[in-house]
């Protein structure tokens, strides 16, 4: 896996398209338009996985309790500036075990929509290939 700290910039694409899966919308419909994002990336499915499960939503994961959460679009200086912190800030062992506990109650929501991305994810990779 790439080290995180020397990778941060690079992953800011991936960041955002991941973030439209904490709108207050219906989300399924940017399966697609997420997926084109991460299948163009430069990252494996294991290390998409992780930055969706651990640097983008514990970050956003808030915004699915709030009864007004946004729902067009976090701002996009803001959202690489917080997931940054965190990532900086969970090397940790107590954030790493915050983290741990924070995945057991989001875990049915990240299934959800990692099942349903992963293979649009493998599709698009397979497009790409041909092309």
């Amino acid at each position: 896996m790439r080290s995180v700290s020397t990778d941060l910039d690079n992953r800011a694409p991936v960041w955002l398209a991941l973030s439209e899966l904490f709108l207050d919308t219906a989300v399924s419909d940017h399966y697609d338009a997420i997926a084109r994002c991460c299948a163009h990336s430069p990252y494996s499915l294991n290390e998409l996985a992780f930055i969706f499960h651990y640097e983008v939503a514990p970050v956003l994961w808030r915004n699915l309790l709030s009864p007004a959460g946004h729902w067009s679009g976090f701002d996009e200086q803001w959202l690489i500036s917080a997931v940054k912190a965190h990532v900086l800030s969970a090397r940790t062992p107590l954030r790493r075990a915050l983290l741990y506990l924070y995945s057991l109650c989001y875990r049915r929501y990240l299934h959800h929509h990692w099942q349903a991305l992963a293979p649009r994810i493998k599709h698009w990779r397979q497009v790409q290939g041909n092309a």
